[in-house]
């Protein structure tokens, strides 16, 4: 799947650490208003996980104007909405259903997660991934505490899991011609308790570097990702020998065995820092790749930007 992030971690504190339910390993906050506390959480009922196309669109949907409205606990009506949006779109990236997955986000949200906003060429794009086997199932753990910003803009705080990655997270939302889109999404601090090792990776503008090549996972690995580049960019972790072996996926000679090898991914706004908490890695050699996604809406995995990960479980 594809992300668009505003990220609320800024430090990585320890390289191993006790993660406690408010993740003592990144300290830091944004002082955006949608962070602040609605008047009152919103709990809310899952709807049935079913892709179910939009409307069709009369035009290219895209991101409305921002509005400074304070946010409030949404009634019941847009809470509804919103829940059933967000399930809407992990089932459609469940079945492969790239084109309604598609729909359903803004220009903005397409732009920032894969570098264009041409529908058709994501839609393209998607399917060459998941021919691939590069890309996985998502998993919904929790919806709630719907908020409004006034008319039109709403957000909700979503628990999911994308591959071994862990996600919590507050989704925004824009309403366009009747259809709530996701326009941007914004990392919360993930609510697990375990053991868990850190590793660094910087993304410069000639270079992706790793902190250390090797470690033992005792359950919870946080890559902790500096963007030191002038653009935005993303990580992604595939459970892949080499970036050779990689390109010889896209390139459709390696046989899909069913797995996929995708193990989680983010995206990072140029000179930002975020965390990939991935949960659960067996022992095996991995490969990360920043700027997965080029301009234009195409694929590459270049050497420089890739780099060896060896992961043993004792």
């Amino acid at each position: 799947m594809f992300q668009a992030t505003r990220y609320r971690f800024v430090r990585l504190v320890a390289c191993a650490v006790s993660l406690s339910a408010s993740v003592a390993l990144v300290l830091g906050v944004t002082s955006d208003p949608s962070s602040a506390p609605a008047s009152a959480a919103t709990p809310v009922a899952m709807p049935p996980a079913i892709c179910t196309p939009p409307e069709v669109l009369t035009a290219t949907p895209a991101t409305p104007a921002t509005t400074s409205a304070i946010p409030v606990a949404a009634d019941a009506e847009i809470a509804a909405q919103i829940t059933t949006a967000v399930a809407n779109l992990i089932a459609c990236w469940n079945d492969a259903a790239w084109e309604p997955s598609v729909a359903l986000v803004t220009d903005g949200y397409l732009q920032a997660t894969t570098g264009t906003a041409d529908r058709a060429a994501v839609v393209a794009l998607l399917q060459r991934l998941t021919a691939a086997g590069l890309t996985v199932s998502a998993s919904l753990d929790s919806v709630d505490d719907v908020r409004s910003r006034g008319a039109g803009f709403s957000s909700v705080e979503v628990v999911w899991s994308h591959g071994n990655a862990l996600k919590h997270e507050r989704w925004h939302f824009v309403a366009v011609q009747g259809t709530w889109l996701l326009d941007e999404t914004e990392s919360l601090e993930p609510a697990v308790t375990g053991n868990a090792v850190g590793i660094g990776a910087t993304i410069d503008r000639v270079r992706l570097q790793l902190s250390r090549e090797q470690l033992v996972s005792p359950g919870i690995v946080v890559i902790h990702v500096r963007n030191q580049s002038a653009e935005s960019t993303s990580l992604t972790v595939f459970r892949s020998p080499s970036a050779a072996e990689l390109r010889e996926r896209l390139a459709g000679l390696v046989a899909r065995t069913g797995e996929s090898v995708l193990v989680g991914d983010l995206v990072i706004p140029a000179g930002e820092e975020a965390d990939l908490v991935l949960i659960g890695l067996s022992a095996d050699v991995y490969t990360v790749v920043a700027g997965l996604h080029d301009t234009g809406g195409t694929l590459q995995v270049r050497d420089p930007f890739s780099a060896t990960l060896n992961v043993a479980t004792s």
